[in-house]
């Protein structure tokens, strides 16, 4: 968390925003002199530098932010402060799937334990077959989810969907196990996690919505039991809906929030456009063996007519979740984060049902993972990549319904103890496959750190200013500790700001004597790293 700068884009705009939330004791929302989503009259002056804004951002709830401000005040302001949240969430999620897993096979065993289908001495023996088959389900789940690159990704992130992810899981399986068990705890629970989802980041907990109503639907939980849910859930939200509305205004507040989830959902963003499939594609890359093994599970059950009601609404979830998101043109890979845990529990439950009327599918199972997590294919077009994530699911479907002990006598003669040991190896083998290609951070832009920081440290008389070209900024606007930084073109030499700051500087990877610098006047260079460069500019000349 500590060895790469911030990524330059979502990650460090993230940090900068907590930092000025703490700086100029803005608790509600965050805080930024970024040039994205800026709203004139919700500025302040920056303390440091008053040539300069910074701009109230209502669109984003504070949660997250708070998390990152009392890390950074335990730890200091460094990447790790503002990393730490999220990779306490993470792991807090993987354990919130070993805690419901384990709370289901308990319900699932006590169940046994009074059924009286067959004898006593008979029910022992099978009741150890089962726990034995249901860990091993566990332990397929949990593969799935620690194998998803974008969970280990966003863990090492300062940003906020590892929140809204664990939030949502909690909310999600709180509310399954209250149906299960009808114990008000768990809808308590449920109510107040779904807030903090919404806290975390606010429009995307919507999806929610889906699995609440085919509860309803399946009749598992009531119509008195979702009021008690919105009760408890806006005894969290409440009070900063009110504090931010007595702040900014309440039709302030909904004006920028509907705007700002209009706008991503419907203007295109060059750098993040995709086409409609690409999160299908994306996932037999980035969550290896986990969606191929979910999308074999769920035709498995589809055919075998082996879909419970806990099925069903996670299905929902899952692909309603999964158009929601794919139906805009603007795609990134963490927007969907929030839907692989559940995938996850789902791989679980359908393993564990599967193991429990053929326990010899592990053999199946051990093989479709050795498959599924084959390092191949890797970075390739998004079009190559669907087209092999189609082949091998429609291969592991097909080696998941072949009753390979039949048609392979010897597998069937195997001892249920060389079964375990060929899951287990065919585990190990996924889990070092995972790690030949460890998702890391890598920051856009090489050298943008040392370059910000020069600039941070200099010291000269009078504000200074920075301004950067062919760079994304949110680094370099962490890292300067500028307050705002701004893209420069022509007009911008004849802005307020450019006059009226007595030093300005640029940051860029290009060259000093670029052609696209041509209009500015005079130019020093002073800081070099590589191919970025620190120069200092002149004032246009007066005609």
């Amino acid at each position: 968390m500590e060895v790469n700068p911030f990524y330059d884009f979502d990650e460090a705009h993230r940090a900068e925003n907590a930092r000025r939330m703490k700086d100029h004791q803005s608790y509600l929302v965050p805080l930024t002199g970024s040039t994205q989503d800026r709203i004139d009259h919700l500025k302040i002056p920056f303390k440091e530098n008053p040539n300069v804004n910074l701009y109230y951002h209502l669109e984003r709830p504070g949660l997250i932010y708070w998390f990152m401000m009392a890390s950074t005040s335990i730890f200091g302001d460094k990447e790790f402060a503002y990393r730490l949240p999220s990779f306490l969430l993470g792991f807090g999620t993987i354990l919130l799937f070993i805690f419901f897993a384990k709370v289901g096979l308990k319900k699932q065993k006590s169940n046994e334990r009074h059924s009286e289908l067959v004898s006593e001495s008979q029910n022992i023996g099978i009741l150890k077959r089962v726990q034995d088959d249901n860990v091993t389900a566990l332990t397929i789940g949990l593969l799935a989810l620690i194998t998803s690159a974008d969970l280990w990704l966003s863990s090492q992130y300062a940003q906020l969907d590892t929140g809204l992810t664990f939030f949502l899981f909690l909310s999600l399986l709180s509310l399954i196990t209250f149906a299960e068990t009808k114990k008000n705890g768990y809808l308590k629970v449920s109510g107040i996690s779904f807030a903090l989802a919404v806290l975390s980041k606010g429009a995307p907990a919507v999806i929610f919505g889906i699995f609440l109503l085919f509860l309803l639907i399946y009749k598992k939980i009531s119509r008195k039991d979702i009021l008690k849910f919105i009760i408890y859930s806006f005894i969290i939200l409440i009070p900063w809906i009110t504090l931010i509305s007595i702040q900014f205004g309440f039709k302030n507040v909904i004006e920028v929030f509907s705007k700002f989830a209009l706008t991503s959902s419907s203007v295109p963003f060059i750098h993040i456009q995709a086409p409609i499939y690409w999160y299908i594609r994306w996932w037999f890359e980035a969550l290896r063996p986990g969606w191929v093994l979910f999308l074999s599970l769920v035709a498995f059950d589809v055919i075998r007519r082996n879909l419970d009601w806990k099925k069903v609404t996670l299905l929902a979830y899952i692909f309603g979740s999964l158009i929601f998101f794919s139906v805009p043109v603007n795609k990134i890979w963490w927007y969907v984060l929030p839907i692989m845990p559940a995938m996850a529990y789902y791989i679980f439950l359908s393993a564990s049902n599967l193991l429990r009327k053929y326990p010899e599918k592990i053999v199946n199972l051990s093989l479709i993972i050795v498959l599924a997590s084959l390092p191949i294919f890797l970075n390739t077009s998004s079009k190559i990549g669907l087209l092999y994530g189609i082949i091998l699911t429609g291969l592991s479907f097909l080696i998941l319904v072949i009753p390979i002990s039949t048609l392979i006598p010897a597998i069937r003669q195997l001892a249920e103890g060389i079964h375990k040991i060929i899951f287990l190896l065919a585990t190990f083998y996924a889990l070092f496959a995972f790690y030949s290609h460890f998702p890391e951070i890598k920051p856009y832009a090489k050298n943008v750190k040392e370059v910000s920081l020069e600039f941070k440290d200099l010291k000269i008389e009078g504000k200074k200013c920075l301004w950067v070209d062919h760079l994304p900024l949110e680094a370099v606007l962490y890292y300067s500790n500028a307050g705002q930084v701004n893209e420069l073109n022509q007009q911008s030499l004849d802005s307020i700001l450019y006059k009226s700051c007595i030093n300005n500087f640029l940051i860029t990877p290009l060259d000093i004597n670029d052609k696209d610098f041509s209009f500015i006047p005079k130019k020093e260079l002073v800081y070099k790293k590589g191919r970025m460069s620190l120069l200092r500019l002149g004032q246009k000349e007066p005609q």
